[in-house]
C-alpha cells in the first residue's frame, strides 16, 4: 500500500498541454498519457499498482456480462506470456505464466475462467450443482486454440 503513493499522479485522463512560454507549447504524447510512469514490468509491486489503479478506473458494466467482460480486460493486462519471464537458474527451463485467469459473479453465482491454451471464456454456473451430494467434483476445462473462421461472413461495405 505505501509503494501506491509513489503513484499518486496517475490518472486515466490525459494530462493537458504545458506552456513553458510564449509559443512554447508542449503537447503530451497522446492517448494515455496521465498514465505516464506506471510500472509495467510483471514484478508484484508493479503488477499490484497496475491492478489497484485499473481496477479502480475501469467503468463500471451496467449488467453482470459487462462487469464480467471489463474485469477480463483488466485480467489480459497482467497475462504473463510464455518467454516473457524465465528463472536465472543454470537450465533455464523454468518460466512464469498465466495458465488461467478468474472472474466471479457473486451475486448470480457464476465463475469464469480462461485458459492460456485456449483463450475462449467458460462459465460454471454454480446454483446448478448440487452442494449437498459429498466429494469433490472437477470440471476438464477446453486448453484448446480454436479460432472462428469468420471469412464466408464478409458482407459489402456500404459508403453513405
Amino acid at each position: 500500500m505505501t509503494n501506491l503513493s509513489n503513484y499518486v499522479n496517475l490518472s486515466p485522463v490525459n494530462v493537458p498541454e504545458l506552456n513553458l512560454a510564449k509559443n512554447a507549447e508542449i503537447q503530451n504524447f497522446g492517448q494515455g498519457s496521465g498514465m505516464l510512469g506506471i510500472p509495467g514490468d510483471y514484478t508484484p509491486p508493479s503488477r499490484f499498482v497496475r491492478v489497484a489503479l485499473f481496477s479502480h478506473w475501469a467503468s463500471a458494466g451496467t449488467t453482470a456480462s459487462e462487469t464480467v467482460n471489463a474485469g477480463f480486460h483488466v485480467l489480459n493486462t497482467f497475462d504473463i506470456f510464455k518467454g516473457a519471464v524465465r528463472s536465472n537458474n543454470t537450465a533455464g527451463s523454468e518460466m512464469d505464466v498465466t495458465e488461467w485467469a478468474v472472474a466471479h459473479d457473486r451475486t448470480n453465482l457464476k465463475t469464469y475462467v480462461r485458459t492460456y491454451g485456449g483463450l475462449t471464456i467458460q462459465m460454471v454456473d454454480l446454483k446448478k450443482i448440487d452442494f449437498n451430494q459429498p466429494g469433490f467434483r472437477q470440471i476438464a476445462l477446453d486448453n484448446t486454440f480454436d479460432p472462428a473462421e469468420i471469412t464466408s461472413t464478409a458482407t459489402a461495405l456500404t459508403v453513405k
